[in-house]
């Protein structure tokens, strides 16, 4: 069993990629990542709770401790599922421009007559979301979130305007001073004694991941150590991004059927390198074991197999490779037993 994994929860309406910095920077740095992906656009926060906890279960066989690091919704769908299902292998919890008392900005811009007429357009409030209403609702996410018990620490940005941040133009205005264009400071906050550090950043909410502060003291937090990191990873190409911030939503939209191929038998497989990696953020992370990942395709549903070099080594349906990967799991474990 291998000691710690790391599991990274984007926001509303993000992508995995959005969390792709502090996914290289914890690979780096020798821990095993499971960067999740989820339809954060179609389905309410509990719904996301329970896939959440499906892919912890799948994790945890592997793991002494599984710590999370979340962004914005991301923090929310992970106190729910505290809420719902206890997770004995919990390690420590980075939540990052969390909505803890929900998001005023949320209430404030559906209170504006403009706005309350674009939601009776027939779609539109599928394409949003039922999430984005939930988070409206303060007293519903107290309601339904639990505090985290066990190490938590929460970033808050406090640059609150930001021409890379599209909220921060809705926000001016509208939310208190200080906030991250999207999030109050205040609305981030958990009770005192249920946080063990509380972080201020300045920097707007959808670029926080990314921030090299933020990076570095997540990375200290989880590991417990105040040593200094090389932080120059590489960035993720600007062409990348721009196709991340449409596929995040129509991936969002489209991805409502996840098994959609998930009956499939192991199919006939070429061991080779992906040819196009950058569509990468198609691929959702479930699990990770000592370079080894299981992948399902966020559009069609079909999974895979990845050896620690990125080589394809099997494809089919969800059942034909969860046997794959619990076979290459216990090879690895063995591997480790026999070696030095």
């Amino acid at each position: 069993m291998e000691s710690a994994c790391v599991m990274l929860v984007h926001g509303l309406g993000d992508y995995k990629n959005g969390m792709g910095d502090l996914e290289r920077m914890f690979r780096r740095c020798g821990y095993a990542t499971v960067n999740w992906s989820y339809a954060s656009l179609t389905h309410p926060i509990t719904i996301l709770a329970e896939q959440l906890y499906q892919v912890y279960r799948l994790n945890a066989p592997h793991y002494e401790t599984i710590h999370f690091v979340t962004q914005s919704m991301g923090g929310i769908v992970l106190r729910r599922l505290l809420k719902l299902h206890p997770l004995p292998r919990l390690g420590k919890i980075v939540m990052i421009g969390p909505p803890n008392h929900g998001a005023s900005l949320v209430r404030a811009v559906l209170d504006r007559p403009a706005m309350r007429l674009f939601f009776v357009v027939p779609g539109v409030r599928w394409v949003f979301g039922p999430a984005l209403h939930e988070l409206g609702d303060r007293a519903y996410i107290n309601e339904i979130c639990a505090i985290p018990t066990s190490g938590v620490m929460v970033v808050a940005g406090t640059k609150p305007f930001d021409i890379r941040n599209f909220n921060s133009f809705l926000s001016r205005g509208v939310l208190p001073e200080p906030h991250d264009g999207t999030i109050a400071l205040w609305e981030t906050r958990l009770p005192v004694a249920a946080m063990d550090r509380f972080l201020e950043v300045p920097e707007t909410h959808n670029l926080l991941p990314s921030n090299p502060l933020v990076m570095a003291e997540t990375r200290r937090f989880i590991a417990g150590t105040s040593d200094d990191l090389d932080l120059s990873l590489g960035e993720t190409s600007p062409v990348l991004r721009q196709i991340s911030l449409v596929a995040k939503v129509v991936l969002g939209a489209l991805s409502r059927d996840p098994q959609l191929l998930s009956g499939l038998p192991s199919m006939p497989n070429l061991a080779v390198r992906p040819v196009l990696p950058d569509l990468a953020m198609c691929w959702n992370d479930l699990v990770s074991v000592r370079g080894w990942h299981l992948q399902q395709h966020t559009l069609v549903g079909v999974w895979r197999v990845l050896d620690p070099q990125g080589v394809r080594q099997a494809w089919g349906g969800k059942d034909a490779m969860l046997r794959a990967f619990q076979q290459v799991a216990a090879t690895v474990g063995r591997d480790r037993e026999d070696g030095p």
